[in-house]
């Protein structure tokens, strides 16, 4: 199939900042300084780092766009809402270092920042805006699983069409990684998206998942996929998870921190246009996937296109 030549993914490039043990000592000195004197509660958060006070509040307006020498390109619908900034670097924007906002994720050398508006970006200040968690280093394709290892007490880790993904769908709040190769090493760094919410029968798993991503083609950044029987399935390129990716994982939060975003606020800028699965198709998609040979003969007549 040929749609994710207009909607799909440049390969993900998700490279930190490299700093000195004593540069990112010197910053937590003055980090702590700052928690210490106006955010206990966002350090207390965190097993990780301490917290930019000031970060975490601009994360959630369209500010933090323009502050990163990039533009607003419309709200993600999550809760806490974030603004989606744009374009990404895979189509044409900066790739100037982008100073993720919450808990520190300074680990040794390492500091949490990523080059432009890419896709982890988006997942990673959700993480730490609507839970508190330090940023962990991640390719896009491995956000889910590290994130999980680094937070095991705190996340659930799902594995698309896994028996243990049955009954437990991706919701609101969760955080999906796809990845063109089983084990989410992915060569090309996959991609991540985060979950706005899910309508999804509880009887047969069958429903839609609404998603928000960055890095992306403007109308692929806020869409719907499809849910068949437990498994995430792309409406455009079946059997992939999405676009050109067969696998997905998600994480799912189980302690939450307090929000920024009211539900008024929220409810409204949910009303805007999503990229939406028509009724009937998706229908007779869910129908036709439920068949294994229509699977396998959907999937080597279309096949999912080239990062």
């Amino acid at each position: 199939m040929t749609a994710s030549t207009s909607d799909g993914l440049a390969p993900e490039r998700r490279r930190r900042v490299a700093w000195s043990l004593a540069a990112g000592a010197a910053a937590l000195v003055g980090l702590a300084t700052t928690v210490a004197a106006a955010a206990p509660a966002a350090a207390a958060a965190s097993p990780v780092g301490t917290s930019r006070v000031g970060s975490a509040p601009a994360a959630t307006t369209p500010a933090w766009c323009s502050t990163h020498g990039s533009s607003f390109a419309g709200w993600s619908g999550t809760f806490p809402d974030l603004p989606m900034c744009g374009p990404g670097p895979a189509y044409g924007g900066t790739w100037s270092y982008v100073e993720l906002p919450g808990p520190s994720g300074i680990v040794t050398s390492y500091y949490n920042a990523t080059p432009g508006f890419q896709c982890v970006e988006l997942a990673d200040r959700f993480l730490a805006v609507a839970f508190g968690l330090a940023p962990v280093l991640a390719e896009g394709s491995q956000v889910a699983a590290n994130y999980h290892a680094a937070y095991p007490g705190r996340t659930e880790l799902e594995l698309n069409g896994s028996a243990g993904a049955r009954g437990h769908a991706p919701v609101g709040g969760d955080v999906i990684s796809f990845s063109e190769v089983p084990d989410f090493q992915d060569p090309t760094d996959g991609h991540v998206a985060i979950v706005v919410g899910s309508r999804v029968d509880p009887i047969t798993g069958d429903g839609v998942v609404s998603i928000a991503q960055e890095n992306v083609a403007p109308s692929g950044m806020r869409r719907e996929l499809l849910l068949v029987h437990w498994r995430l399935v792309d409406p455009v390129e079946p059997p992939n998870a999405e676009w050109q990716y067969p696998y997905a994982e998600w994480i799912h939060v189980v302690v939450a921190s307090p929000t920024l975003v009211s539900p008024a606020v929220l409810a409204a800028r949910r009303a805007a246009p999503w990229h939406r699965v028509a009724g009937a198709g998706a229908g007779e998609l869910i129908a036709s996937l439920a068949n294994p040979a229509a699977v396998g003969a959907r999937g080597a007549a279309g096949g999912g296109a080239a990062g």
